[in-house]
């Protein structure tokens, strides 16, 4: 989580936010996130409050929080859609029904597909367009980042993949852990 953000917010010579800055930031925002029960928005806003402090302006804390969060669920999606496929062709192990396969790879494919097509938004006058905006930004930026290659990006990795591991060790610790694939 930490690496991806400081990867995201710390990019195009804004060197104020690091891995330790985006440790803090992270904590603070994880942390209201449990105080706050608003779904997740007092630690985004924490955390834009915090890319503010650093002098960076609104709309590139906007335009980076949404590449953050399109890179980091990104991963969801894919494994959504790769791995629901898989499991139903038998590619991977552990099977399932069509309606616990396909059904979230259709969900996961349309979302990428949405995700992807806000890019292509002009910017320009009128309340949608300069409430998009930022988004569609953002969304360029995580393209622009998958293919620069940048290593920060294998922080949504590893993000996804320890939370699989934790929901692996919790099946495991009742004595009934599914194939990787299914919890994936």
């Amino acid at each position: 989580h930490v690496i991806l953000f400081a990867g995201v917010a710390g990019r195009g010579g804004h060197g104020r936010i690091g891995l330790r800055e985006g440790l803090q930031i992270n904590l603070a925002a994880n942390a209201a996130t449990r105080l706050f029960a608003s779904a997740g928005a007092g630690g985004i806003a924490l955390t834009a409050w915090a890319m503010r402090r650093t002098g960076m302006e609104r709309a590139d804390v906007a335009a980076r929080l949404v590449a953050f969060h399109v890179l980091l669920y990104g991963v969801y999606m894919g494994v959504l859609l790769f791995g629901g496929l898989g499991l139903y062709l038998g590619l991977l192990p552990g099977g399932g029904s069509f309606a616990i396969t396909v059904v979230p790879a259709i969900l996961g494919g349309a979302v990428i597909l949405l995700v992807a097509a806000a890019q292509f938004v002009a910017p320009g006058e009128g309340r949608v367009r300069r409430l998009v905006g930022p988004v569609a930004r953002g969304v360029r930026d995580a393209r622009d980042l998958l293919r620069s290659g940048n290593p920060a990006l294998l922080g949504a990795l590893m993000w996804w993949g320890f939370q699989v591991a934790v929901l692996w060790a919790c099946f495991e610790a009742f004595g009934a852990a599914p194939p990787a694939a299914v919890l994936a």
